[in-house]
């Protein structure tokens, strides 16, 4: 991270910050001066909305971002994970996204792999049927 990164949250909202859960009670503006794992609170899955092979990768995934200590479990559960996925999603186009996550997890940018599959969930549910269609990671905040 260069310069300063400025995130805003309105009260009741959370940010995780190097595993630690920060909550607010009113809007707030934070500045990061320097580098920081972060995950806003709006991102965050449930358990229970884990419930296609991406979202639980997802899930996965954000447990790196929130607690990095984790990461010596995480990582060979991820790469199992990821690799099954991508055979089934071959056949959609995504196995190669899906390749470029585990790139980045192995490379410790978990936040850029969050990213590529937070952009795939929208292909698989397109491939689900209807009922998977109602747990969907939450937008990004501006």
């Amino acid at each position: 991270m260069s310069g300063i990164l400025q995130i805003g949250l309105r009260g009741g909202e959370k940010l995780y910050i190097n595993g630690a859960v920060l909550s607010v009670d009113r809007k707030v503006r934070i500045e990061l001066l320097n580098d920081a794992t972060f995950l806003l609170g709006s991102h965050v899955m449930q358990l229970k909305d884990a419930t296609t092979p991406l979202r639980q990768i997802y899930f996965l995934i954000q447990g790196l971002l929130m607690d990095p200590g984790v990461r010596g479990v995480l990582v060979p559960a991820l790469e199992k994970s990821i690799e099954a996925a991508a055979t089934l999603h071959a056949a959609m186009g995504t196995g190669e996204e899906l390749g470029k996550a585990l790139r980045f997890i192995q490379k410790g940018s978990p936040f850029d792999a969050l990213k590529v599959v937070r952009g795939l969930i929208s292909v698989e549910e397109g491939a689900m049927p209807i009922g998977n269609s109602n747990a969907q990671p939450r937008k990004e905040v501006a």
